[in-house]
Parts: structure tokens; C-alpha cells; sequence
């Protein structure tokens, strides 16, 4: 099954939020060349306005992906679900 399609049928929910369907399927540690991790444990179904918030913040903050996979490895999950209202993640939670 494509990545793609697989991450959006196991997230149909935007992991950011948990109030909108995701439309993204994102790599929560940004793929590099030659270092690409398609693995469904780096994927991660995602809202527009989630996929674009986390974009922005991986360009000031490059390790931002590591920490929501770590924090979702915590809870036996690719990334803790609504993270974006987590104090950690710049939520007010």
C-alpha cells in the first residue's frame, strides 16, 4: 500500500488537533536525501492549518519532530494525538 494512503486510512483525524480530517500525510522526523524514513511509525495524518503550523516551526526548530516522536513513543503512538494544544508542542495544555 503507497505511505500515503496508508497514513491517511490510520489517521483519518488530524493527530495535531483532533478536530479536523486530515489531508496530510507528514513525516514527523522531516525526510532528508538519502536518509528518508517511510516507515508508518514516521508518518502522521494531519490538517492543512496542523501540516503548515509544524513547518514553520521546523524551520526555527529543527529537532521538533524527534520531540513528537519521542513523546508519542511514550504513549505507544507516532505522535502523541492532539499534540498541538500541548504546552510542549506551544499549546496552552
Amino acid at each position: 500500500m503507497h505511505w500515503r494512503i496508508a497514513i491517511l486510512a490510520r489517521d483519518p483525524l488530524c493527530r495535531g488537533c483532533e478536530r479536523e480530517l486530515s489531508r496530510q500525510a507528514d513525516h514527523i522526523v522531516p525526510r532528508k536525501p538519502g536518509a528518508e524514513d517511510w516507515s508508518p511509525e514516521n508518518g502522521q495524518g494531519l490538517c492543512d492549518s496542523c501540516h503548515s503550523y509544524k513547518t514553520a516551526v521546523e524551520q526555527r526548530d529543527p529537532f521538533f519532530g524527534i520531540r513528537l516522536r519521542e513523546e508519542g513513543a511514550k504513549v505507544g503512538e507516532p505522535a502523541p494525538s492532539g499534540w498541538r494544544q500541548l504546552q510542549l508542542f506551544g499549546g496552552d495544555q
